[in-house]
């Protein structure tokens, strides 16, 4: 049943990525709210579960964004394996720690995406203030992210069908 639940979360955050987080553009770059539901489920979920969650998620989001198919997969994956294999709770870690951790995800991902832009060699423009930009504005929706997921999770709600 928890994978049911974190398969619906999967697709309403996946709806969100798609159709309303464009609208929080700022100087063209769009929040990535997936990284923190990768990140939150490689700490609730099995492994095989949150990586068959995210590999689907990850693709239908690459459908809809074709200019570095499969990369956000990769990246997505990659971030939830790290998780995985080295979380600790984010309930009980400082906050420095939490900061640290998140910040040092989202280097990495803005690293590999700036690598695969420069590989694939897409339309887009290099400038390091975007990145810059890109990065700071992710890690902190990505902290906002992890934490209302935690939230949320504690609140229990419950889905009736």
């Amino acid at each position: 049943m928890k994978i049911f639940k974190f398969s619906i979360w999967a697709i309403i955050i996946l709806f969100f990525q798609i159709f309303i987080a464009p609208n929080f553009t700022i100087f063209g770059i769009i929040p990535n709210v997936l990284i923190s539901f990768s990140i939150y489920l490689g700490m609730e979920l099995p492994y095989k579960a949150s990586l068959s969650i995210i590999f689907f998620m990850g693709i239908a989001y690459d459908l809809v964004n074709p200019n570095l198919l499969g990369i956000h997969t990769a990246i997505l994956l990659t971030i939830t394996t790290i998780i995985e294999a080295h979380h600790a709770s984010v309930k009980k870690e400082k906050i420095l720690v939490v900061i640290t951790g998140l910040l040092g995800i989202n280097i990495g991902y803005i690293l590999l995406i700036l690598l695969s832009n420069f590989l694939f060699n897409t339309s887009q423009e290099f400038s390091i203030l975007k990145y810059f930009l890109s990065l700071l504005y992710n890690f902190i929706s990505t902290f906002l992210g992890v934490y209302f997921l935690l939230i949320m999770d504690k609140m229990r709600l419950k889905i009736e069908i």
